[in-house]
């Protein structure tokens, strides 16, 4: 008899994350039908693009639309609540950087940060958030195919979280999943599952140490959607080179924009434009210029006139005009594209993106982006996330150095493409600390870590 699976996709990036992996091929050869859950105005999309054999699609409601205010609220306390310097930057502001409301400042997010130094309160707040949140928004889905496990591949997702608090009231197994390296510093969990799986070691850290789980319910299997890298190259230097429309006998520097969300875009009347701000500065240097936007976040680069040498790599599957491009998702080409772009790349220039840890698994030298600033005191260009914890972790390493200015910038990529393993120890680490492990097994850990746990 086969075993049904529930698999999650709410977030637009679960669908390279786990469902392009080799995950589901391998729990249908074991004996399992899955079931992938999706919002329901992608469901065409994931029917024609996954839905085969033993793997049904089902669409759900998803949205601010079926969001009671009593969940509303445990979402806003549980990004209060953590004891981390993430949090703490998001308790006092915007992502604009804009200073948050004086009056829910004092009376909400400030008592919620110091409550969260407690993981008897974060205990406390999850087992209220279960009895106060509304039941029953899965249970025809139960109904229907009696599922024997549920996978949350992002845990701390609000439909998530509905999904398996329903499970746990119907006394179904859960396996939740970090989808990915800030999530734990940034908010707290509303649910703990039966297991949680995790990338890596520090993220098991963290889970213990802020939210007080148990070492031995968490299971470390390092990042799915990594192993195809171990393949890379997909396409000769050739074809690659001859794809994007560049010429294959200079240096190739992969750019990977901050996003608009990122940036602290305003002080007084002037807005300040970061990535215009780098591209500008990457078109005075003699090299390709491949530049991987964003699937799911804007750029805004008024004005700027893309040169010759230069490739704009915008992946991404849009649902309909009017659709909010955080709704994209990713399919193969796009990774595949990704992979090649990362191994002909000589360097890498990022914001405080998870790119810098792809770009360290292919021991590409790595530059952050830290432009704008207009003086010590001011909140203009500021990029926050950089003193956040997980990217505290990487410049730790050693493996990656800091552009604070156009002339910087261009300084760090002329040594980088003199000496290309410069700093080379410092990104074999970033990808011990970050990947846990690189041998292209991840989807199998992950497969192993449900079966084990159906049986």
């Amino acid at each position: 008899m086969r075993r049904t699976i529930f698999i999650t996709s709410f977030h637009p990036l679960i669908s390279r994350n786990i469902i392009r992996t080799e995950v589901i091929s391998k729990l249908i050869s074991n004996a399992c039908r899955v079931v992938v859950l999706v919002p329901k105005s992608k469901l065409d999309y994931f029917k024609k693009e996954f839905e085969r054999g033993e793997v049904l699609v089902e669409g759900v409601e998803t949205g601010a639309a079926i969001r009671t205010l009593r969940v509303g609220i445990m979402k806003r306390l549980a990004e209060a609540l953590p004891n981390t310097k993430r949090a703490a930057l998001g308790r006092r502001l915007t992502l604009s950087g804009n200073k948050k409301n004086a009056l829910y400042y004092f009376f909400f997010y400030l008592p919620a940060g110091f409550l969260g130094k407690s993981k008897l309160f974060m205990k406390l707040a999850r087992f209220f958030d279960y009895f106060i949140s509304p039941r029953g928004r899965f249970y025809p889905l139960f109904e229907k195919y009696k599922p024997d496990l549920i996978f949350s591949t992002d845990v701390q997702n609000e439909h998530d979280v509905c999904l398996v608090q329903d499970a746990h009231k119907k006394g179904i197994v859960v396996i939740g999943m970090v989808r990915s390296w800030d999530n734990l510093v940034t908010r707290a969990f509303r649910f703990v599952p039966d297991k949680l799986m995790v990338h890596n070691n520090i993220i098991k850290e963290q889970a213990v140490s802020i939210y007080g789980l148990k070492p031995d319910k968490i299971i470390v299997t390092g990042v799915p959607h990594y192993d195809k890298y171990v393949k890379a190259p997909f396409v000769s230097r050739e074809e690659f080179f001859r794809r994007v429309g560049l010429d294959q006998t200079k240096k190739t520097v992969l750019f990977f924009p901050l996003c608009d969300y990122r940036i602290v875009r305003k002080g007084g009347e002037t807005p300040t434009y970061t990535d215009k701000d780098a591209l500008e500065a990457l078109s005075k240097i003699s090299a390709n210029v491949i530049v991987r936007f964003p699937p799911n976040e804007t750029v805004t680069i008024p004005d700027f006139v893309k040169p010759v040498n230069f490739f704009y790599d915008q992946p991404g599957v849009s649902f309909g005009q009017g659709a909010s491009i955080t709704t994209r998702e990713l399919n193969t080409d796009d990774d595949i594209r990704l992979a090649n772009e990362l191994y002909y790349s000589d360097v890498v220039v990022s914001g405080p993106s998870t790119a810098v840890i792809d770009a360290a698994v292919f021991d590409k030298p790595i530059i952050f982006l830290d432009f704008g600033r207009d003086g010590a005191d001011s909140l203009v260009g500021r990029i926050f996330e950089y003193e956040s914890e997980h990217i505290v972790n990487i410049l730790k390493t050693g493996g990656a150095r800091v552009a604070t200015a156009e002339n910087s910038l261009k300084k760090e990529i002329g040594l980088y493409l003199e000496n290309p393993k410069r700093d080379s120890i410092g990104r074999t680490r970033i990808v011990k600390e970050q990947c846990f492990l690189t041998d292209g097994k991840a989807s199998e850990r992950v497969t192993a870590a449900i079966l084990e746990n159906i049986k």
